[in-house]
Formats: structure tokens, sequence, C-alpha cells
């Protein structure tokens, strides 16, 4: 790079740019909603910093195949891949890794390679949501976790129902990073406290028909203070239990972000993990490590407690 930096000649110039590879469904994912978009201009702008040009790709594309996306990344100088979430699908088409560099952002998903990446550190953020509504009052607090990527099969949602009786579940619904480790986080702080203030962590899959009602149902079962969440639609779970927030129930969300503004909740510095995801990679790339690394570097940024609206100090 120093050396390209010193000539004069424009032909001389180096090419390098770093993909930002959509691996969702939705190929508006990171433009359309406003909470995401801070995340994709994040990684963007460091990337100019560093000198690297930015691309963006969507790997559903209408008739794109593995062979097909190598192609086009190799012309158009790509040197570095940084996949925000899932690569699992680029697993099942055979995609090429070995010319790439490559970092995730976000946890690790069960099914995908061992690549290096950056994000929030999802445990300590619940042990910090956890401490900090305890030392606000409340004392019978919840979790209600959302999952991603779930089948309609009976025996996946027998898994859900099983897991939130409190039963035996090997489900790879729980394997995923983000459940996993929030879920441990949650655990921990359960065995802090007297067992008449546990509760059992209620999973839910986002996209299924009624869950909202099933929500409600188990907040008025469980008799809960307060509820550890990372869905807006909590709130709709609470009003459709009969219960108001803040009066009869707090929330606190574990990624505030635009659409809970005013929350309670944990600042997870989403512009920071982006950046980091950058500078992973950018070492990467300066020293010609491609493919598969021997060993994992994760690095994990930790958020901050936010007071808001939905969590005030209990009177």
């Amino acid at each position: 790079l120093m050396a390209t930096r010193n000539q004069r000649s424009e032909r001389h110039r180096l090419q390098a740019n770093i993909a930002w590879l959509n691996n969702h469904p939705d190929k508006n994912l990171w433009t359309n909603y406003a909470y995401r978009q801070p995340v994709l201009a994040a990684a963007q702008q460091r990337c100019q910093e560093l000198g690297y040009g930015f691309e963006e790709i969507w790997s559903f594309e209408p008739g794109l195949t593995a062979s097909r996306l190598s192609q086009i990344m190799k012309a158009r100088g790509i040197a570095g891949i940084l996949v925000p979430g899932n690569t699992e699908l680029l697993e099942t088409l055979g995609f090429d890794w070995s010319p790439f560099s490559v970092v995730c952002l976000g946890d690790y998903y069960a099914g995908q390679r061992e690549w290096h990446r950056a994000g929030c550190s999802n445990r300590k953020n619940l042990e910090r949501a956890f401490h900090a509504l305890r030392k606000r009052g409340y004392r019978r607090i919840g979790l209600a976790s959302g999952l991603h990527y779930v089948d309609e099969e009976p025996e996946t949602l027998h898994d859900i129902q099983k897991f939130n009786e409190g039963k035996p579940c090997d489900s790879i619904l729980f394997r995923h990073g983000a459940p996993t480790a929030v879920l441990a986080g949650f655990a921990f702080c359960q065995m802090m406290v007297p067992k008449r203030e546990r509760i059992q962590p209620f999973a839910f899959w986002r996209n299924k028909e009624g869950f909202v009602q099933k929500i409600a149902d188990w907040i008025r079962r469980s008799k809960l203070d307060a509820i550890i969440c990372s869905e807006v639609m909590v709130l709709e779970a609470v009003r459709t239990a009969g219960l108001r927030v803040p009066e009869d129930l707090a929330l606190a969300h574990l990624n505030l972000a635009d659409d809970v503004t005013g929350w309670a909740g944990i600042d997870t510095k989403m512009e920071q993990q982006a950046a980091s995801a950058v500078d992973l990679l950018n070492y990467q790339i300066l020293h010609n490590q491609r493919d598969e690394p021997p060993f994992v570097q994760t690095i994990y940024i930790e958020g901050e407690w936010q007071d808001g609206w939905t969590a005030p100090p209990k009177k």
C-alpha cells in the first residue's frame, strides 16, 4: 500500500474495495429500516477513512450463482468481504471464499464457518440490563427472546413449546449466537436471585401468526415486574395483556435504536461495532490473510445502560 501510495502516476494507484454482502432475502434490509441504517453508514465511512472503496452486494439477486458472485467480486477489485449476519446460504451454494479476507458483523450462527467477527457482548449487555432493573426496584424480571430463521416444521414449533415449559430442549434454534449469549446471561442472573423471583424465559418466533397474543398470555401467567426484550412488539403484547407501561410493568430493550426512541435499555454502540469489523478486515487485507483463519478473533463491544420512560425507578 505504501509503495503504490508514493507513486505519482494515476495508473499505479492501488484500487482495493470492500464488499458489504447482504445475505438476507430482503434487499433493502440495511437501507429501509431506520435502526439499521447507521450500521451500514458507519461501515462505509470507516472504509473511506482507510482508503477503500465500498460495494454493497445482495447475494439473493435473481440468477446469481456462487461462481458468478465470485466473478463479480474479482472484477470489482474486492479484497475483503464484510458479512452482516449469517453466511449459511453461501456455504450451501458452495461459494469459494479463498480469494478474500472475511469478517462477520454480529454473532455466530450455527451451520457457518468460523470467521473473524465483531459485534456486541450480548451476554454482558443482558447482565447489565438485569442489574439496572434490580437497582431500580424491579424483582420479578422476565426475558422475551425472539428467534430468527425458524421453519414451520411441527418438531421445531414443539421445541419452542418445550423450552417455554422449562423442559429439556436440544433445538438448533438455541445454538445461534445471540439467543445463546442472551439466554446464558439471563440464566446466570437468575442464579443470583431468590427462587421466588426466578422466571422461565419465553421464546417466540416473531413471524408466526399470533405471537403477540402468546407473549401476552405468558405475561399474565408470570406476574412480572419487568421484561427484558429486543422486540418493539413486546409493548403491544403488554397492552394486549391489559397492562400499562411503566405503571404496571417495565420494559428494557437490548438494542436501543430509532424504533424504540426514549425506551430504557442498552445502547449497543452499533456504529462502533461496524467500524471495528472494518478494522479487523483491514488488518487481514494488509497481512494478506485470506480464506478461513487458523484461529478465530472476536471483538466484543460492550453496551451502556440508558434510562428511559419504560423503566423508571420503582416507587
